[in-house]
């Protein structure tokens, strides 16, 4: 979540008088740091095509499923099968393109196929 803009909720910090410890936000500084979150719906990537490679696990799973939520179409590579089909039935309308991203010919094919699904790649 972005900062508030104006003055910064950093300026109105507390220090704890304990040596040792480190600064922590007022428990109302702004709504960044009070823990509340974006409730609406953006969909920031609505119309856009992804390719993400990396996507059976991890940072690269929860990218993939984080740009379906925001309405891009999805392709993804990974060089486990069957993390690619468990993503497949995760999200049913991403294109699968099993593949190891060290070999050029397979990160190709999987560029290429993202191409062909959706007509144009905009993220990778």
């Amino acid at each position: 979540m972005p900062r508030p803009a104006g003055r910064s909720c950093y300026a109105r910090w507390s220090w704890n008088a304990s040596p040792g410890r480190t600064r922590t936000p007022s428990p109302r500084c702004c709504a960044h740091h009070s823990g509340r979150r974006r409730t609406t719906e953006v969909d920031l990537l609505e119309g856009k095509s992804a390719l993400v490679i990396g996507a059976g696990s991890g940072i690269g799973r929860a990218v993939a499923r984080a740009y379906d939520r925001e309405g891009a179409r999805v392709a993804v590579m990974d060089i486990d099968r069957d993390k690619c089909g468990a993503l497949r039935t995760e999200l049913p309308d991403c294109a699968v393109s099993p593949g190891d991203a060290t070999s050029m010919e397979q990160t190709v094919a999987a560029v290429n196929l993202a191409k062909e699904t959706f007509g144009a790649l905009d993220v990778l």
